[in-house]
């Protein structure tokens, strides 16, 4: 056991050897940055922080690196891991039992969510998770940094729930994630090969933004065609490519505030559809801004941005249909 007192840094700059193991205790942070290619034993953090400066601090993948409580943390900076992990708990200051604080980092190994748990990555900093998601638990993403994911989610996490001002990129296909998402703050951006499967509903609430990009590959209805969305003074929009893309969801529900939907068409033209009429929750003013270049309820065409339903949105407000100036125009609607 290597306990560091509340307060306190230790920093540990020579190697371990044939360790069996070690746990890190006390609320202190204890600094590896060394590399340790024969250590092969287990790593346990059960409070404070555990940071990594060398990519060769955890030694071989031989053995786990476990956090096991709120309160303790994994801490990378700038370095690339293919180390198994096993996560539980918010980490420090609820930015992440794996927490990037600086650098580029990349972890490409098993994470295993033992429990309910954060992933984080702070101002700066980034986090590149190319490995595969096991343990069918909630998952929150934490941290004005970004996150990019571009290995498996499986049939894990449970949920996703995205907090903080930073980014996650959501790069590669997960079909079997049919877990509901929450966006309350930052952007959730869905690009590249990224996609998940059809069944979950979608939150997105006030500071929360949920990006469909399709300006490098065209991907239509990359959440499947049936979750259901619900915005309560969020953002969704939706960006085009070369080729015509739609993006599916079931009907809409609007809560107090004002969301705002926006289509960058792109050169191809970009479409927003929902399979039902828009539900307003009562309590409050309920103000949804739709804009787009070239928006219109209607068919899509090159160029041209559409939002509508089966039945047919009713768009009032500024602006004229047609119009070809910048994304800024607009139409509304509005429940009181």
């Amino acid at each position: 056991m290597i306990e560091v007192l509340s307060g306190a840094t230790l920093t540990l700059g020579g190697l371990f050897g044939t360790l069996n193991g070690f746990q890190k205790a006390d609320n202190g942070t204890l600094l590896l940055a060394a590399s340790n290619s024969l250590f092969t034993g287990t790593v346990t953090v059960a409070a404070g922080a555990l940071q990594i400066s060398n990519s060769g601090a955890l030694g071989t993948v031989d053995g786990i690196t476990t956090v096991t409580a709120t309160g303790a943390a994994l801490q990378l900076a700038g370095v690339t891991l293919a180390e198994p992990l096993s996560l539980t708990g918010s980490g420090i200051n609820s930015l992440g039992a794996l927490e990037a604080v600086s650098g580029a980092n990349t972890l490409s190994g098993t994470v295993t969510l033992a429990a309910a748990a954060s992933i984080g990555a702070d101002a700066g900093a980034s986090l590149t998770l190319g490995g595969t998601f096991l343990g069918a638990q909630a998952l929150t993403f934490a941290g004005a940094g970004t996150i990019n994911l571009s290995g498996s989610l499986s049939a894990s996490p449970s949920t996703i729930t995205q907090v903080g001002t930073g980014m996650v990129n959501l790069l590669s296909a997960n079909t079997l994630f049919v877990g509901a998402l929450t966006v309350s703050g930052g952007t959730f951006a869905v690009s590249g090969s990224g996609t998940t499967g059809a069944a979950g509903a979608i939150t997105v609430t006030p500071g929360g933004s949920l990006l469909l990009d399709n300006s490098g590959t065209v991907v239509s209805n990359r959440l499947g065609t049936s979750r259901a969305i619900t915005l309560t003074g969020g953002n969704l929009t939706l960006v085009g490519g070369a080729t015509a893309v739609t993006e599916t969801f079931a009907a809409p529900t609007f809560g107090r505030g004002q969301s705002i939907i926006t289509v960058d068409p792109g050169v191809g033209g970009g479409t927003l559809l929902f399979t039902g009429a828009p539900a307003f929750v009562t309590g409050g003013a309920n103000t949804v801004l739709f804009r787009g270049t070239n928006l219109t309820s209607g068919v899509v065409g090159a160029g041209t941005a559409s939002i509508r339903d089966t039945a047919g949105f009713t768009l009032v407000g500024a602006g004229t249909a047609g119009q070809t100036t910048n994304v800024d125009d607009f139409r509304s609607v509005q429940k009181q």
